[in-house]
């Protein structure tokens, strides 16, 4: 067993964010669990924002140019006489062979380049455009014999994954306008990619392809997504919470900072007989702490002789302060029930061994407005632990509030049945 100081004996608890939906596929969620392991907490990618493109105004050349135009004919007309009008005409005639072989080679390059023009379209339109049966189907692949349609692949996709796939793009869309991306949420996704690559080295993008990802961008979506949906849970479960609830906690659980310290004896858990002699070594340590005339003294001396937590047992077995939650139940409520100066009389056992604690110290109670936020925080938390019900309620329930309608009939149908299949199987579980 590991060497335990004050965090040593802190109960395990489950870190914020990994909660994930039931409507991802199996295999992501196996490798969201790996990663779990290295989960921290974090908070919200800054939304990017595409500049509109701005249309210059355009000045009206061609309008000036038509007037230039008129001008000349105007200026040319009075002209009248009679023989400059003959030359004139003589000299337009004598130059019709040149206008015309230059017309003739403009009007060649126009219709090259307008046949040009009519290919490319034609060629982007013909190409491009799918295929059509005479029912209308698209046709997506062809080979001997048969066509693949578009429909075809869509009945199979919403006979697999096809309702899993669009319930992670319908949370997506809502997820991502209600908790747009932070330094925090960026963070937590770095962690967790960080954490994959270290443990899987160049297996990693083989390892993430196995459970279904394209690339190493497609994963951080999928973390991106899970952080995004356990904040909604969090703020669905913190509306639950009453203010009776709230008092109650406060009453029940919340005490000021306790000062202690402790003499642990270890044991092997899986061995009655290593079990039964740390609880008899443990016994007589106490036994000798009894009539002790300086009992800090003595513990302190005990606690340098016998404990088996080498962090603290040169300190007289010193742990500082703790708060709420920060050591296991056990000895959590062992040393609340303790007065100032007194030790527990019986060892305390937890999941590192037995204890002996001796109480020196505590402070005033923090006031409850000063607590409250962190108690509905605790208390949402308890609630999606306890209650998995919880979870899918709130992704329902923001479903709903986005208005979210099915037009498709047969995935309608199977959103229902895989709402009410869901409900009846944890109920299942919880009878």
């Amino acid at each position: 067993m590991a060497e335990t100081s004050k965090n040593s004996t802190k109960k395990s608890t489950v870190k914020k964010g990994t909660t994930t939906s039931k409507s991802s596929a199996s295999k992501k969620t196996t490798a969201t669990k790996t990663a779990a392991k290295k989960t921290t907490t974090v908070k919200a990618p800054v939304k990017k924002t595409v500049k509109k493109d701005t249309v210059k105004e355009v000045k009206p050349d061609v309008v000036v140019e038509e007037k230039k135009v008129k001008e000349v004919k105007t200026k040319v007309a009075p002209v009248t006489n009679t023989n400059t009008k003959n030359n004139d005409t003589m000299t337009y005639i004598k130059s019709m062979p040149e206008r015309i072989k230059e017309n003739s080679i403009l009007v060649i390059i126009v219709a090259i380049v307008g046949i040009l023009v009519g290919m490319g379209v034609l060629a982007i339109l013909g190409f491009r455009r799918i295929p059509k049966l005479k029912n209308g189907n698209e046709v997506i692949v062809s080979l001997k014999g048969t066509n693949i349609t578009a429909n075809d692949l869509y009945d199979e996709l919403k006979e697999g994954y096809g309702l899993t796939i669009l319930l992670d793009k319908i949370d997506k869309t809502i997820l991502e306008s209600q908790y747009p991306d932070t330094d925090e949420i960026t963070s937590y996704i770095d962690s967790q990619v960080s954490y994959l690559k270290t443990t899987y080295g160049d297996q990693f993008e083989d390892y993430i392809k196995y459970y279904g990802f394209e690339n190493e961008e497609k994963v951080r979506e999928y973390f991106s997504l899970n952080y995004k949906r356990n904040l909604a849970l969090l703020d669905y479960a913190k509306g639950l919470v009453t203010d009776s609830d709230v008092q109650k906690y406060y009453d029940e659980k919340v005490f000021g900072d306790i000062e202690a310290s402790h003499i642990l004896i270890k044991f092997d858990s899986d061995d009655a007989t290593s079990k039964s002699n740390a609880l008899e070594k443990a016994n007589n340590i106490i036994k000798q702490l009894n009539g002790a005339s300086d009992v800090k003294a003595k513990f302190a001396e005990l606690a340098k002789a016998n404990s088996e937590d080498t962090t603290n047992k040169d300190n007289g077995g010193s742990l500082g302060y703790f708060g709420v939650g920060e050591m296991e139940e056990a000895f959590e409520n062992a040393a609340k029930g303790l007065e100032n100066g007194k030790y527990t009389t019986t060892p305390v056992e937890t999941s590192y061994g037995y204890h002996i604690i001796l109480k020196t110290n505590q402070k005033d109670k923090t006031a409850l407005n000063e607590m409250k936020d962190s108690i509905i925080e605790t208390l949402a938390e308890n609630l999606l632990t306890s209650d998995t019900t919880t979870q899918y309620k709130a992704l329902e329930e923001m479903r709903k509030e986005n208005k979210v309608s099915f037009k498709d009939a047969t995935l309608r149908e199977k959103y229902n049945a895989y709402l009410s299949d869901l409900y009846k199987s944890l109920e299942e579980k919880t009878n």
